[in-house]
This record gives structure tokens, sequence and C-alpha cells, in this order.
């Protein structure tokens, strides 16, 4: 258990109403300590009065029970951000008539998206699809559904909210919030946005984001600078934190995994801090907030100057070694895990691309041989399951790993090992001012099956890529104390390219490349990534092929 402080449970003192307050109640909530107002009409997001108020109490009308649609729909968006609660009391629990004016709430929630408590799991396997997760305990804040019969027992009502109540509104002033882009150009924060940062640094004057640019997930993510409203260093002197804002379930998916898989299990100084003290859910957003790592570079940048070799060894030796130690060989196909790697398709503006670099094969072909290929069993455990060279941060010898939103309770460990070797191609070389055959033809010997057999080719120390080969050599080693069937990684490493080929964004039109452009771009190094599997699954296929014959 943690250290707990002392404090009254109820921060907020106001229970909301739509119209009058039902009889009875008021005493109820006064004798706890709160005070029981009505609302005539829908606040204004700039109205304090939405900071104040711990919850409201939504009462299904008979006579109208699809009403609550349009209320949820109108309040839920106002309070969820500002951490206060909704409770819902159906207009009756008896027979048929009871279960109509439930479906009526069920509907009412799933379509305006509201996390919700309450309901069976059941009824939450409806909203699987945008829900925080209905295996899992919801977090707050919430739509509650009381499971009760009219005439209400207040008592009964009261007891809850005061166990579930909303946290403390953020002092006056506010928290002012301001965002740029890494350019500087302003970006608009909508009021959910503003309400869940304000909520996360309630004890700061000003919050300062600036966008980091180099993730892929649609998910903000910010170096945040904040001034402190009590500055115990004694001088005016910014706090730094890295901070990630995007929809509800996506966060409270991290949120968890961060809890549960990440700090229990990666060294203290080998992950970035969780502040679960200024993480924060809203309505359809949540922010997560961990402490800023310092003085680190992304293990791209240090590979390219050629200084990964230590950060490599910490990264399976030190920074992964739980998940690594409690791994078990298991009698599974470990096609049957990468089903799901090969399953997206080319987007079509890369296509013309990947043929002009020499590939031959259409997806659907490559896919279908990759499949075909039998390799079992296969070492199982925690993965990170988005381990690329940007989300590996190198600082002095140490490897520290980011972003656990993709993390995995049990997958096959050689993902890992394949998806860092194939981010470092595609992050590696852009920039890069060869061209892009005779990129492909330097690394070529990486890519056969002598190479992938840990037969390593000697290479030039003055050549261009041999930041590449020393780093892939170094991961290669840990990859075979891995495998558990023969060529097992090839095939995971070839899946793994044939995916990183496959996403669908539009670098050049992203990073508004000029078509005079002499250096390896985005693009062009995830059309490189699809050549590079069709080489290694051909040459697995043969080679299957040939064992067969014989």
């Amino acid at each position: 258990m943690s250290i707990i402080k002392f404090a009254e449970c109820c921060t907020r003192r106001k229970i909301g109403f739509l119209g009058t307050v039902p009889t009875g109640a008021d005493d109820i909530f006064r004798a706890r300590g709160y005070e029981c107002v009505s609302l005539d009409k829908a606040p204004s997001p700039g109205d304090n009065v939405l900071w104040e108020l711990d919850c409201l109490i939504l009462i299904q009308n008979a006579d109208e029970p699809k009403r609550i649609s349009e209320e949820l729909q109108t309040y839920a968006p106002l309070l969820l951000p500002r951490d206060g609660r909704i409770y819902i009391l159906p207009a009756s629990q008896e027979g048929s008539i009871g279960l109509q004016f439930r479906q009526h709430i069920i509907a009412a929630i799933d379509e305006h998206r509201i996390p919700n408590s309450g309901l069976s799991s059941s009824n939450r396997k409806r909203f699987e699809e945008w829900d925080d997760g209905p295996n899992f305990e919801p977090f707050g804040p919430f739509a509650h559904v009381f499971n009760l019969p009219p005439p209400f027992d207040w008592d009964q009502i009261a007891n809850v909210i005061r166990s579930n109540s909303a946290s403390a509104a953020p002092p006056l002033p506010a928290p002012s919030i301001s965002a740029t882009k890494s350019n500087e150009e302003k970006i608009v924060l909508y009021d959910e946005a503003t309400c869940l940062l304000q909520r996360a640094f309630d004890n700061c004057l000003e919050v300062d984001l600036v966008a980091v640019s180099n993730g892929l997930s649609g998910i903000g993510t910010f170096k945040t600078y904040v001034k402190p409203r009590i500055d115990r260093l004694g001088q005016n002197w910014p706090y730094v934190y890295f901070v990630k804002l995007g929809e509800r379930r996506t966060i409270a998916t991290e949120y968890r995994k961060y809890k549960e898989n990440a700090m229990d299990h990666v060294p203290y100084h080998l992950g970035p801090r969780l502040r679960q003290d200024r993480c924060a859910l809203g309505h359809k957003l949540g922010v997560i907030v961990t402490d800023y790592v310092h003085t680190a570079e992304s293990l791209r940048d240090c590979a390219r100057d050629g200084r990964a070799g230590a950060a490599i060894g910490n990264l399976f030796s030190h920074t992964l070694r739980n998940w690594r130690g409690s791994a078990k060989k298991e009698e599974i196909d470990i096609r049957e895990h990468l089903k799901e790697v090969v399953e997206i398709t080319v987007p079509p503006h890369r296509i013309h691309l990947i043929k002009n670099f020499g590939a031959n094969k259409s997806h659907l072909e490559l896919r279908e041989l990759l499949l075909r290929i039998e390799s079992k069993p296969t070492l199982m455990g925690v993965i990170h399951n988005d381990l690329h060279a940007t989300n590996v941060l190198v600082r002095a010898n140490d490897a520290i790993i980011i972003d656990f939103e993709k993390l995995k309770d049990s997958g096959p460990l050689l993902l890992d090992v394949a998806s860092l070797e194939a981010g470092l191609f595609v992050d590696g070389f852009i920039g890069d001012n060869r061209d892009p055959l005779k990129l492909l033809a330097s690394i070529d010997s990486m890519y056969t099956l002598k190479a992938l057999d840990w037969k390593f080719p000697k290479f030039n120390v003055s050549d261009k890529s041999a930041w590449f080969f020393e780093s892939t050599r170094l991961i290669r080693m840990h990859a075979r104390e891995m495998e558990r069937a023969n060529r097992q990684y090839a095939l995971v490493l070839a899946a793994v390219l044939l995916k990183k080929s496959c996403n669908k964004e539009d670098f050049d039109e992203l990073d508004k490349v000029s078509k005079s452009a002499k250096v390896i771009t985005r693009e062009q190094a995830r059309a490189l990534a699809y050549v590079l599997a069709e080489k290694i699954i051909l040459s697995l296929t043969e080679s299957a092929v040939s064992k067969e014959v014989k």
C-alpha cells in the first residue's frame, strides 16, 4: 500500500441534477458534505461550475427514455475532461420494460462513446472497438450506471459517489497552456486537451509543449517545460517532462502496460519513469506524462556514428533482461504471429518505386511464400513489439527503452530483435547521398542465407555502410541465442522488413521532398526494405524446395 495523506474524501462539493433536486436527496448529500445544485441549462466550457461539480446525476425519464442520449451527448464532453463523474439512474429495473430502458442507456453510451462502469461484461463487449477494454476494470472518469429500482436509495447512491469522488480542481489561476510545433508554429488545443493538461500540471503556473515529430502512431508527443507554482529549488528553473496526448483508449492501454510490465520489470535507470500523479483521462482523450530522458540520443544516431556497440549489448543483457529471462520455449509455429505482421499491404503510391528498385513479386505472393515455411518451436515472452531505432535511447553505454503502447504479454522474442535491425535500416540510411541501388548493393551480403546462418561477411571499415554491418552483426549475435528453429530469425526479419515497407504514410508528401533531392528519402528506404524482404523470402523458399527434392 502506498503512503497516503489523511484528508476528507470529497474535494468538490457540488452534486448536479437536471431540473429539480429529488425529494430526500438534498439532506442525505448535505450530511456527507455536499451541496445539491439544479442545472437548468448546460454550462459553457469556461463556466467555473464545471470544475466545482463532483458529478452529475442523470435520472432517466420514463416518458422520454431516449432523452438520456441527448443528455450524455451534452454533458459528457463538459464533465469527463474535468474529471467529473456522471451517474445514471434507469427509469425502471422491472421486467421487459426495465430491460428496454436499460437498452436505451447502453445504446446512448455506445453512440457517444462514453467511458462507463456498472454494466455487465457481456454489455461491455459491445464497446470493445472503442472502450478502455471490456476485460479490465474501468478507469475514471466514467459514466456509472446504477442497478437500482425507483424509489432510489439515496444513501446507497451517496456512499458510492463519496467513495469515487473527483480529484481536486486546479487552483486559480489555472495553469496557462501553450503548444507549438518544432518550427514554432502554434498548435491550437481544444477544450478537452487543455483541461487534461491543467489537471496533469495542476501545481504549475505555465506549461509549454513543444511537439516531437518522429513518431508514427498518430499520438501527439511533446517535450514539455513547466514552471511550478512553488519552486523548491529557490530559482525560476523549468522542469522538463515528456507528454503523450492522444485517444483515451490508446493512452489507457499504454498506462496499464507501463504499470504492469515496464515499471516493475525494466531497471529504473533504463526506462522513462511514469509520473502516475500527472496522468489523466477524459472523455475521448488521455494524457501520459513521464520524466524526460535527458542527455540521451536515439540508437539510430548513435549507430550511424559507429558508437552503438555497448548500447546494443546493454539493451539485450540488461534493459530487456527480465523479459528475456522469463521467456519460455513453446511448441508454437512462429507463423501464427507473423500472419499479423504481414497482413497489411503495400500502399499504391509506393509500388512503382519498389518495382524500380528491382522487386518482382507482389505482396500477396511474398506473404504466401513466407507463410508456407514451417518454424517451431518458438521462444515466447513479453515483447516491446515496436522496438525500432528511435524507441531505444542511448545515454553513455545505457540503452533506455520508451513507448510501451504496443507491448505484448506474450510474443516471439525474435520480433523485437528483427524490429531493431529493420528499424536501423529504414531510419538509419535516410539522408545518405548514395544512389539507392548502390546503397542496396553495399549491404547485400548481409542478406544472403550464408549471413543469416550466422556466417557474417567481411566489410570495409571505411565504407559508408560499415556502421550498419557492425550494428547488425551485434544484433544478430543476440538473435542467435533466441532462435529455436533453423533460420527462424531470417523468417521473422523478412516479415518485419515487409511490414516496414507497407507503412501507409506517403513520406514524400509528409516530408515535402523535392523531386531534385539527391539523398535517400524515407519513402525510398521503405521501398528498399521490400526488396530486402523479397530477397530473404525467395532464398528461404528456394532452400526449402531444394531440401524437399533431395
